[in-house]
């Protein structure tokens, strides 16, 4: 029941629904901001996270909220253990994510974040 789903691209493994349940879960942050871009970048997924994804993800959020927000806003890079494939690929699609919204609406660098 648990076993990965193959797309039609024999390279990408999609976790299976139930994977991708528990990964929804542990998404859910203190920091707002953090909840409100990791829920979208999921939402965007509609079900579907390789299993390269789910694994950046994963490696994501064993950070601290206010060192996630740093490297989702770009104010810090991965290092060390952070700069592999899968967390490098999470970061740039939730960095795009504002791209199609109105500049007055994305969350930027300049903004401060809220620490709770």
């Amino acid at each position: 029941m648990n076993q990965p789903v193959k797309p039609l691209d024999p390279e990408v493994v999609f976790v299976d629904s139930e994977c991708f349940r528990r990964i929804q879960w542990r998404s859910r942050r203190g920091l707002l901001e953090n909840d409100l871009l990791l829920t979208q970048f999921l939402q965007l997924k509609d079900g579907k996270l390789s299993q390269l994804e789910h694994d950046g993800l994963a490696q994501l959020l064993e950070l601290p909220d206010n060192e996630l927000l740093d490297l989702i806003l770009e104010r810090q890079e991965p290092k060390d253990a952070l700069q592999t494939a899968g967390v490098l690929q999470v970061l740039e699609a939730i960095r795009r994510l504002g791209e199609d919204q109105p500049s007055s609406h994305r969350l930027s660098q300049s903004q401060p974040s809220a620490v709770i």
